[in-house]
């Protein structure tokens, strides 16, 4: 809600803030929309087209509670506007030695709550925004399992912890008395994570691209490649459905297409191992 906050006060509000929601056309979107592709940002740059997209998401769905709310009866000129085509679907992925190197800066880093942050990403996948929400009721150390609150929008997942999640777990610093596995300030919620990331990422060397998001990326690949099914990957990622996994099909074919050469080698015909004695003898 901070990101539509904050994206309402910047875009919407100056362009529509002020119109009634039937003085709103869709001309008057594909102007808006045109204006902020020939537009930059704060840093100079043109604005991508995930967010511009993200304006008219934003804007639909004002018009859909105004009207669930019964403040509006009208059409709602969303409808009529092609959102930007997106080609966003980077799949990120450490290689052995950039893994190694991750591993080796985060055992001898000094903030304790940014390496278990990290590294339990690493052992589980899961989104930064759901890390910020998990408190110690959500975890079960019996039986090993975590409970998500909400995850991207679909119903509380529980899904079980590895040995190496559970023992991040019980190593992270408890300087406060608090409900927030990897808090913040003061004990209190953490609502960011970049700044940490980013001094971590320059001293393990990873690739100025490589975002804190690869690592869940990263998670999933590993799993799929080592021969966990697609459904699995599915589930353990909160994925609201298969289509949003497919992106590590590829690596699935890839590691059954190794098992086929390997296959071919197995099935090799072996020469017979010719005894030269016994050909003398003419046996």
């Amino acid at each position: 809600w901070q990101a539509d906050v904050y994206y309402y006060d910047k875009h919407l509000k100056p362009a529509f803030g002020n119109k009634p929601l039937d003085a709103i056309s869709p001309f008057t979107i594909e102007s808006f929309v045109l204006k902020m592709k020939k537009a930059k940002s704060n840093r100079e740059k043109p604005y991508a087209p995930a967010t511009i997209k993200h304006q008219l998401v934003l804007l639909t769905r004002l018009y859909n509670v105004a009207e669930n709310w019964g403040m509006y009866s009208g059409d709602n000129p969303c409808r009529k506007v092609k959102k930007p085509k997106l080609n966003n679907q980077v799949t990120e992925f450490l290689s052995d030695d950039e893994l190694n190197n991750l591993l080796n800066v985060l055992e001898k880093w000094d903030d304790k709550m940014s390496t278990s942050f990290i590294l339990f990403s690493l052992y589980t996948g899961v989104r930064r925004g759901e890390l910020f929400k998990l408190t110690w009721n959500n975890i079960d150390f019996e039986r090993q399992f975590m409970v998500l609150k909400d995850p991207k929008g679909i119903a509380d997942q529980t899904l079980p912890l590895s040995g190496k999640a559970v023992n991040v777990l019980k190593n992270v610093p408890k300087e406060y008395d608090t409900q927030w596995i990897f808090y913040g300030k003061n004990g209190q919620q953490r609502t960011d994570f970049k700044g940490p990331w980013l001094r971590i990422k320059k001293a393990a060397g990873l690739p100025k691209h490589f975002r804190f998001h690869g690592i869940r990326h990263h998670f999933a690949s590993s799993l799929v490649s080592h021969g966990a099914d697609l459904y699995t990957v599915q589930k353990l990622l909160c994925h609201k459905d298969a289509a949003m996994t497919m992106r590590y099909a590829h690596l699935a074919d890839k590691t059954l297409r190794d098992a086929v050469n390997l296959s071919d080698q197995l099935q090799q015909k072996k020469e017979p191992i010719i005894n030269l004695e016994e050909l003398r003898n003419g046996k």
